[in-house]
Order: structure tokens, then C-alpha cells, then sequence
């Protein structure tokens, strides 16, 4: 299957896990870098008190449109270099079942992915928290296209504030994210009636699965970038800082994180196996036409 059917299927996956998971974001968001609310609850209550129900969603055209495009390139060169490895292994000989490769070459996919997703993210990282924490400091900015207007732009530095922390979070993020998937995809399906193609359910637990490890093992890099994004300062002050407050505010907002990335890549992951197989049907039976 071509690449473009991965980069269309993970632009579709992109775009209904951003709508279905933004308001839990906020909520993390919020909880990483302000020291107002008690727990998760108590920020979604205070939110809806004080901002109305689209507090919740305040920001969300920036994560539109990065993560239409981040999901593309995720799906679209974690395929690219699962084909790759793939076509190696049969050369030497290596015929692992249903067109698998190995843990090394999935957490190389993973992190190669990751990786060249952060060139993208961070400037959209950087227009997301800042409007997401922006109803807290007297509403400066009217959206996102204000925001972009008015931000300070003395250099490109300004928006691509916490480059670093960012690239590694995606990167790491990468390689736990597709590890687990592959690997709970594997266990599941072995379980099935049918245990040459994962059920609908086998990919939705996965992907929540890996969701939820994924974001479990990447937090701490998160909690640091939100904070140098949101203007926290450099990023040993920010380690600093929150390690002077305690270990446990690395994980600050982790509840609603961890059930965000369960409902988000379970959706994602069902959207994008489920887009996959219709391409495929549309492709096989456009390659029979041709030969009627």
C-alpha cells in the first residue's frame, strides 16, 4: 500500500482524535502550569463556571490543523519505514508473521517519526498553550489568528520557544507509542477466532493501550515543555523549579491525561486501520475493473 493512503488515513485519524480529546488537553494544560485547582473535577468545574463550555475548546484551531498534518506525517513515516524494514527482513531471510518487524525496528520507525513530527509541533504547541492559559491573564487574544498577530516576533526563537524539550518529548513519545501498539495488537489478536486480522475492538484497546503507556512515559518532558512554553523560563530553571516543588508535579494533571490518550488513540487508531482497509478494498476492486 502506498504511503499516501497512510499520510490520508492519519490525516483523518488526526482530525476526529483532536475534536473527541481537546477538552481533557485543556484541562492538562491548565494543571501543569497553574497551581489553582485541586484536581481535574475541580479545573473542568471552574472552567465551565467562569469561561462557559467553550473554555473547553479555546485554542483548538491550531491542534486542527498541526495534528491533521502531524498525524500524516505520524502514520505516514512510521509505514513508510515499517515497509522498509519489512521488505530488509524478507531479503535476509527474516519472514516474521503478518507482515511484522522487530521491536528494534518498530521503536526506530516510532522515534524516526516522532522526531520529524517536532520540526512541525512546536510552534503549535507554543499558539496552544498559550491560548489555552490565556482566559487566566485577562484575555489578551481574540483566537488564534490574533495571537499569531500580535505575539511577540522579534525572532523566529519566539515560537519555536522549547524546541528541545518538545523534540525529545515527540521523539520518545514515538517510540512508546508504536512499541505498545504493535505489541498489544499482537497479543490481542492472537486471542481472536480469527487470528489473521485484528478485530475492531483488538485496535481500539491497543491503540487506548499505547495511548495511555505512551503518554505515561513521556509526561515529565511534557509538564517541562508546557511550562517553558507557557513562559516558565529556560529549561534547566524549569526543572529546577518544578523539582523544587516535588517529583509528583512532573505528573501534575496525569489523571485526565491518561483518560484523554485512551479515548484519543483509541479513536485515531480506529479511524486509521479502519480507513486503511476501506483504501484497500477501493484499490482491489479498481485493480479488477482493469482487468475485466
Amino acid at each position: 500500500m502506498p504511503i499516501t493512503a497512510d499520510v490520508f488515513a492519519g490525516s483523518l485519524a488526526g482530525v476526529f482524535g483532536t475534536i473527541v480529546g481537546y477538552p481533557l488537553d485543556t484541562i492538562k494544560s491548565r494543571l501543569q502550569t497553574q497551581g489553582i485547582y485541586s484536581s481535574g473535577s475541580d479545573c473542568f468545574r471552574k472552567i465551565i463556571k467562569t469561561e462557559g463550555f467553550h473554555g473547553l475548546f479555546r485554542g483548538m484551531m491550531a491542534p486542527i490543523v498541526s495534528l491533521t498534518v502531524l498525524n500524516s506525517i505520524c502514520f505516514g513515516v512510521y509505514g513508510h519505514f515499517k515497509r522498509y524494514f519489512d521488505a530488509s527482513n524478507i531479503k535476509r531471510g527474516l519472514i516474521l508473521p503478518n507482515n511484522q518487524i522487530t521491536n528494534t525496528q518498530i521503536a526506530l520507525s516510532g522515534g524516526i517519526s516522532g522526531a520529524l513530527q517536532s520540526i512541525i509541533s512546536g510552534p503549535f504547541e507554543l499558539v496552544k498553550v498559550q491560548l489555552q492559559l490565556d482566559n487566566l491573564r485577562g484575555k489578551k487574544y481574540t483566537g488564534t489568528f490574533d495571537f499569531l498577530h500580535t505575539y511577540p516576533r522579534d525572532s523566529l526563537r519566539s515560537l519555536f520557544r522549547g524546541f528541545g524539550i518538545n523534540s525529545l518529548r515527540e521523539t520518545s513519545f514515538g517510540v512508546f507509542y508504536w512499541l505498545s501498539y504493535e505489541n498489544f495488537r499482537k497479543t490481542l489478536t492472537a486471542y481472536q477466532s480469527d487470528k489473521q486480522e485484528s478485530s475492531k475492538v483488538s485496535i481500539a484497546i491497543a491503540g487506548g493501550l499505547s495511548g495511555a503507556l505512551a503518554w505515561f512515559g513521556s509526561f515529565p518532558l511534557d509538564a517541562m515543555k508546557a511550562n517553558i512554553m507557557s513562559g516558565g523560563g529556560s529549561a534547566s530553571k524549569v526543572f529546577g523549579d518544578l523539582s523544587s516543588i516535588g517529583p509528583v508535579f512532573f505528573y501534575s494533571g496525569i489523571r485526565p491525561t491518561l483518560l484523554r490518550a485512551v479515548i484519543v488513540s483509541a479513536t485515531r487508531f480506529s479511524v486509521f486501520e479502519s480507513s486503511l482497509k476501506v483504501i484497500k478494498v477501493k484499490q482491489e476492486a479498481r485493480r479488477d475493473r482493469s482487468f475485466d
